[in-house]
């Protein structure tokens, strides 16, 4: 989904909750566009894709398991 960094904190809850979005497709969708203007901006010291995908896996599968 396009534009998900837009999105308030409060909406991407509501739709991960809801299962309209994965914390997955959220976490990516921000690391692309930290990717994209932290050159510009230097807002992120360091990154951690990793941890930060490994951390939205477990937040799908504990929502999945309800």
């Amino acid at each position: 989904m396009t534009g998900l960094w837009k999105m308030s904190a409060t909406e991407i809850a509501d739709a991960v909750w809801s299962k309209q979005l994965s914390a997955a497709e959220v976490t990516h969708a921000h690391l692309e566009r930290i990717g994209s203007v932290n050159s510009l901006i230097n807002a992120v010291v360091q990154e951690s894709p990793d941890e930060a995908l490994a951390s939205a896996k477990a937040v799908d599968e504990a929502i999945s398991q309800g």
